[in-house]
């Protein structure tokens, strides 16, 4: 019952947020829209804040979870796009909010998350080093930050798979060269390809 109580809270929310602006969303409205009292509240949340930052953790962890095991970059990446299509009104609204830092972070978590497993499965049996992976998906996963990032400021208005399938089409192309590269110019760092 604990764990359905939490769970009403937070997709009530959630459901608030598509509506109106974080800002505008108080304790009050949650308990009322939700049917739980003030004290049920706060034995789960602090404030509406920290209520914000489980929501999005809950909402990244059910996206990892729902990853298939066998989809490839762009089925991942397009799958990331769509349920940012699906949510825009909440990413919108947080957007334009003074908490824009919480929706920022969980676009980063969700970003390095899809691209760590496909720069790891490139990488596997290379010898690249935990320094080597973590440059190369940052690398990767700020780009895809930075076209959400300009797609939110567009309003989210369309989903463009033209885009998401040609930075597919980049990742496939350079991965490899990237890889490469940075074994290349870090040999100390890693230990399958000393240096000459």
């Amino acid at each position: 019952m604990a764990k359905f109580t939490r769970a009403a809270i937070m997709q009530t929310f959630l459901e608030l947020l598509k509506k109106k602006s974080l800002d505008k969303i108080t304790v009050k409205d949650v308990i009322e829209a939700t049917g739980v009292n003030r004290n049920t509240f706060y034995y789960y949340f602090d404030n509406i804040y920290d209520l914000l930052d489980a929501a999005f953790t809950e909402e990244f962890e059910r996206f990892i979870r729902e990853t298939p095991e066998d989809c490839t970059f762009y089925e991942e990446y397009r799958r990331f796009a769509r349920f940012m299509m699906e949510n825009r009104e909440v990413v919108f609204h947080l957007y334009h909010s003074d908490n824009q830092d919480i929706l920022f972070r969980y676009l980063e978590n969700a970003a390095k998350s899809l691209i760590d497993r496909f720069v790891r499965q490139a990488a596997e049996g290379i010898g690249l080093s935990d320094a080597g992976l973590s440059y190369i998906t940052c690398f990767y996963s700020w780009a895809i930050i930075g076209n959400t990032r300009h797609w939110i400021e567009q309003g989210i208005t369309t989903f463009d798979d033209d885009v998401i399938r040609t930075f597919s089409r980049s990742y496939e192309a350079t991965i490899d060269i990237m890889i490469a590269d940075y074994i290349e110019s870090h040999p100390e760092a890693c230990p399958r390809h000393p240096q000459p």
